[in-house]
């Protein structure tokens, strides 16, 4: 199981994480809440 990570796609912020490697589940946040979460160590996708 892969770690939370936050995703951004064309201005848009998402909580990205998987569940039992079957489904990736992806939630829209808002972008204070996508600094708020990267400030506190959430790594960004990709990265």
């Amino acid at each position: 199981m892969q770690s939370p990570c936050i995703l951004e796609v064309n201005g848009q912020f998402f909580l990205v994480t998987e569940i039992d490697d079957i489904a990736t589940l992806r939630i829209r946040i808002s972008s204070l809440l996508a600094s708020t979460l990267i400030g506190l160590g959430f790594p960004v996708c990709g990265e």
